[in-house]
């Protein structure tokens, strides 16, 4: 003989799990792009003029001057380095003579900045087309 309550009691747990499982996969949060976007990816245009002023001299500010707490160029051409990076005459020295690219590119990860933060590679590829340019003052 079939015992039935037993049917019935397997069927409701069954069902109970289903309807469970079935609640469940409707908790996908499916705005959590909305709430968590990707942050764009950063574009470095170098495809224009590279400019001393705007673009060259800001990364040279920030990575390589001698203010005290970073950098070893300074105005004197600190005994660290041998060239002054504050004026444009200075960096042109070190970028004429093919030192800057040089130290710049050079190692992995890069030698410059000496004991600091490696430049970013948009920062890179900025300094490497103004020597390519001919490193103009503008």
């Amino acid at each position: 003989m079939i015992n039935f309550d037993f049917l019935k009691k397997a069927m409701k747990k069954i069902v109970l799990i289903i309807t469970i499982l079935a609640a469940l996969s409707g908790c996908y949060n499916r705005k959590a792009d909305k709430l968590y976007p990707t942050p764009p990816a950063t574009v470095c245009d170098t495809s224009g003029v590279i400019s001393y002023a705007t673009d060259i001299t800001p990364i040279i500010i920030a990575h390589c001057y001698n203010d005290g707490s970073n950098g070893c160029h300074d105005r004197l051409g600190a005994g660290v380095s041998g060239y002054n990076y504050t004026t444009y005459a200075g960096l042109v020295v070190n970028a004429s003579d093919g030192n800057l690219l040089n130290d710049l590119l050079r190692g992995v990860p890069h030698m410059m900045p000496k004991n600091g933060v490696p430049l970013a590679t948009c920062d890179i590829e900025k300094i490497v087309k103004w020597v390519h340019e001919g490193y103009p003052d503008n």
